[in-house]
């Protein structure tokens, strides 16, 4: 026994004269850096309101007196924290002393001018750093959300946008509500603010087991600069290689488009390019609005790949003439107020059929319908909720006459992972 607890004294006594040959850099004569045993730091600050942090460190050794000394430091989003103590009397090595003394607590604080994630390190390997997210205040009848997952595309071109796609939600059991996220990208990493707003407090459940409303986002990054770039949304973090663009061989490609000609307001106008005949094991990706392939194997033997992307643009009311798949097409954005529900003659599942490359690949609904028109042309949209989809005739300004039946189809976007079975309008549409 006493030769155990001689052996753990020494050991212990040899681990504090590795402490405190640790880094020393900026230490000045006669002090001496501490160890970190505690650092507790908020993990989200209001842009505007200091950084406070508590800190609790030890002076490796058995002595006494000294005066603590803290000296902070920042290197871009990193504050380098440096404690010590000085002014040490410290008496012979004593293999009976197991305590580290001095020792200090206390809170201090930084001030930052941007919201972003910040880094408080002390420079010490065990408890000695921690990140904040410091983000802009939410606007009035808005909440900060939790993230709840967070995905990224393992490569993305620089300077050009990639998707990125979370799941968020509220802090409790409520019903309705709006959810909104907010990105920020500064150099090498992009910060993704997620709320929701005009939650209704009346509609919350305090003991119900639940956890609503949820959102489902779809953000939009880009990157300027090569290497690592990342992303993080709340306590969730990836990366993505920037690749330059130099470095590619790349071609655009016309494409078949699958996409709506009318949307309600507030939808995005979303479009499937695909196209084949491009080339074996290419990379596929989306230059400008048109399908591009990249570092195709010249060498290779083997049918030509069909490929496929899809893309998400935000378009204002009115008819709009979309640049996309190297077409030109017309897309009317229309108010669903002035829509009303219509009948369908049927619906078809279409499935992912190109390679997407690490973008998932989008699920749609076809939708053929009969209208009875004079004078204008069909115009059919669609909106979901839940797992109904109602399909709309949007329709204004026709002729006063009985009509004709006008066939005609429109595409609905069903999102990129299947959910179950889909009714449109009456009809079962099955994953």
């Amino acid at each position: 026994m006493t030769r155990w607890l001689t052996l753990t004294l020494l050991s212990s006594i040899l681990l504090l004269g590795c402490f405190r040959d640790h880094d020393r850099d900026g230490e000045e004569p006669g002090c001496e850096m501490s160890s970190t045993e505690g650092l507790v730091c908020p993990e989200r600050v209001i842009f505007g309101d200091p950084i406070t942090f508590s800190l609790t460190h030890a002076y490796p050794g058995c002595c006494s007196g000294g005066e603590e000394r803290v000296d902070i430091t920042r290197d871009g989003d990193t504050f380098n924290v440096r404690a010590s103590f000085c002014g040490v009397e410290c008496p012979d090595e004593d293999l009976m002393c197991l305590a580290l003394s001095p020792r200090a607590s206390g809170r201090h604080s930084v001030e930052v001018d941007a919201p972003g994630i910040y880094t408080i390190d002390t420079g010490w390997p065990i408890s000695g750093s921690c990140v904040i997210e410091v983000v802009e205040e939410e606007p009035p009848g808005c909440e900060t959300s939790f993230t709840d997952s967070l995905s990224c595309p393992a490569t993305a071109r620089a300077g050009e946008p990639f998707n990125v796609e979370l799941s968020h939600y509220y802090g409790g059991c409520c019903s309705g509500g709006r959810a909104e996220v907010d990105v920020r990208t500064d150099g090498s990493r992009s910060t993704i603010a997620t709320r929701f707003c005009d939650v209704d407090p009346g509609s919350c459940c305090e003991e119900c087991a639940c956890i609503s409303p949820v959102g489902m986002e779809r953000v939009s990054v880009t990157a300027r600069a090569p290497g690592l770039h990342t992303i993080r949304a709340g306590d969730f973090s990836c990366e993505v290689l920037i690749e330059d663009r130099d470095d590619l061989t790349c071609n655009t490609i016309d494409s078949n488009v699958i996409a709506p000609s009318t949307v309600l307001a507030g939808q995005p106008y979303i479009a499937t390019l695909r196209a084949s005949g491009a080339g074996c094991g290419c990379t596929p990706g989306v230059s400008g609005s048109r399908l591009e392939v990249c570092d195709c194997c010249t060498d290779c033997f083997c049918a030509d790949d069909t490929y496929e992307q899809w893309i998400s643009r935000d378009l204002p009311p009115g008819m709009n003439e979309v640049e996309v798949g190297g077409l030109t097409l017309p897309v009317n954005v229309v108010d669903g107020d002035t829509c009303r529900p219509t009948m369908i003659d049927r619906v078809e599942l279409l499935r992912p059929r190109g390679d997407g490359g690490d973008q998932p690949q989008q699920y749609w609904a076809e939708i053929h319908a009969t209208q009875f028109l004079c004078c204008v042309s069909p115009s059919i949209a669609a909106r979901r909720d839940g797992d109904r989809v109602e399909v709309l005739s949007c329709v204004q300004g026709d002729c006063d006459c009985i009509g004709e039946p006008t066939p005609t189809r429109t595409f609905f976007p069903l999102g990129t992972e299947p959910t179950g079975d889909v009714t449109v309008a009456g009809q079962r549409l099955t994953w």
